[in-house]
């Protein structure tokens, strides 16, 4: 029987899971919802045992299609940065996610501008208070609580399946502590924070499968005892390599509730202006140049909720409106903190131009419109430290020509050029997947990943005509957002 490789991906609004053959091909997908709470201003937490409860109920339903006995690996990627805190092996609380704002304040006080510049030149990450390092500070040390292990979302996965602790390169990233230079979590960086090594992960590469299953484990999600688990990765670098772009050229996009934009480099230089992330990658001898434009599809669902849709619904409305959205022009800022490579912190959402003539089908539009051209302005940026790149590889597509691709689409004539889009349910599982070791292709080798997800793939060729028509939008979006969306009146420059 061939082995199939297992891979999750801990998302930030469902726990997505991907067998993959032993051709690299994504064989099938399954995915489980579990909730967010955010009764607070800023609150964004979630339970881990949910995560647990979610994770049963996909591979229940893979199960049912498919004979999990058969998987020889496992592979994990998960959302980034989300704290866990432990006390002994206990959780000690709601675990936070990256869309809590609540320490954005605490941490820009604590770092000032130029600390925030000197964390940058250290780490490659430009550090607010959603990375776990400030999270742990506000939400425990501030209040003279103190934990003996803090780990990141999948890292806990990792060790509920395994009963080991370990993290990855990508994933140490987002700790907001870990020194590019020295390959480590740092003392130094962890101090201000009132944290110190002792309470991290040991890092190991990405495809480090020591870990195994255990019999409990085993017992409460239906998989074979003893598989071996590799410790995985981010899900952005996850996704990326996924969609064969770990490799020089090719820039990766990642819708998700958020959407990152990825490109991997052999030799990383800093931004000179601080506002692009410098990342391990999935792989050894890789980094990735990473910007991340925060809660887009969560924006798509949230005003999905708001007019009564579905979001297959509200893009279908979208898809019958011409470019331009009917005057209507959205500044996608809705979730605060990173917005691509803006990094303003007193920018909102914003929509201009609305009058009663205007409805969902215009305002799905505009936003789909102001979506795509954050991510131009982001690669746009990336661009001027990769260089000219050959591809777009767009994770999350649609193979389909129904209202679901309007989004993949506008972004291909917002960018001007063809864009490849894969249509896995989630990249970053099937990128997980290949870190399992149980394939036959080398995750190395970026053309072979093109291949295998050939199947999954169409090719978007944008029309000259609607190119030219977003390029005057595009640049009439950048000329107003983000000043016009500031929340002190645009007076910063």
């Amino acid at each position: 029987m061939p082995r199939l490789a297992l891979g999750i991906d801990l998302g930030t609004s469902a726990v997505k899971v991907a067998l993959v053959g032993e051709d690299g091909a994504a064989v099938a997908f399954e995915r489980a919802p579990h909730p967010t709470r955010t009764d607070l201003p800023g609150q964004a937490e979630q339970d881990p045992a949910d995560w647990l409860d979610a994770l049963a109920a996909a591979l229940g339903r893979l199960g049912q299609r498919h004979d999990l006995g058969a998987v020889g690996g496992i592979g994990l990627a998960g959302q980034l940065p989300t704290l866990v805190v432990l006390t002994g092996e206990e959780v000690a609380g709601p675990a936070v996610t990256w869309m809590d704002s609540r320490a954005d304040a605490f941490a820009a006080r604590l770092l000032g501008e130029a600390g925030r510049r000197a964390v940058y030149r250290q780490t490659g990450m430009r550090i607010d208070g959603r990375y776990l390092a400030p999270m742990y500070a506000y939400h425990f040390a501030s209040v003279g609580r103190r934990a003996e292990r803090v780990l990141s979302a999948k890292d806990w996965l990792y060790l509920r399946l395994t009963g080991q602790v370990a993290t990855d390169p990508s994933t140490a990233a987002g700790y907001g502590a870990f020194s590019l230079a020295k390959g480590a979590f740092d003392p130094a960086l962890l101090a201000p924070w009132g944290m110190d090594v002792g309470q991290l992960p040991p890092v190991r590469p990405s495809d480090d499968r020591s870990g195994r299953v255990t019999a409990e484990a085993a017992r409460q999600l239906g998989l074979p005892v003893g598989v071996p688990v590799a410790v995985g990765a981010a899900d952005s670098t996850a996704a990326a390599l996924a969609v064969g772009a770990l490799a020089e050229g090719t820039v990766a996009v990642i819708p998700g509730s958020s959407t990152a934009v990825l490109a991997a480099v052999r030799r990383p230089r800093l931004d000179r202006r601080a506002r692009i992330l410098v990342t391990p990658h999935a792989l050894p001898g890789w980094w990735g140049y990473e910007a991340d434009l925060l809660a887009t599809g969560a924006s798509v669902s949230w005003l999905a909720r708001l007019v009564g849709r579905d979001e297959r619904d509200l893009m279908a409305l979208a898809a019958a409106v011409p470019p331009g959205a009917g005057g209507l022009r959205w500044a996608p800022y809705l979730a605060g903190g990173e917005q691509g490579v803006l990094w303003r912190d007193d920018v909102a959402g914003a929509v201009l131009g609305l009058t009663l003539r205007h409805g969902a089908a215009e305002l799905a539009r505009a936003l789909v419109e102001g979506i795509a051209f954050e991510v131009r302005r982001t690669l746009e940026a990336i661009g001027r430290l990769v260089g000219p790149f050959d591809e777009v590889a767009l994770a999350n597509g649609h193979v389909g020509e129904g209202d679901g691709a309007v989004a993949e689409a506008v972004l291909a004539a917002v960018l001007a050029r063809p864009v490849r889009a894969i249509a896995y349910e989630s990249a970053a599982a099937v990128g997980a997947a290949l870190l399992a070791g149980t394939t036959a292709v080398d995750p190395r080798h970026a053309g072979a990943l093109v291949a295998a997800a050939g199947g999954h793939t169409r090719r978007l060729t944008p029309d000259p005509a609607l190119a030219a028509r977003y390029e005057g939008l595009y640049r009439d979006h950048v000329r107003t957002f983000p000043r016009a969306a500031a929340l002190d009146g645009g007076k910063r420059p």
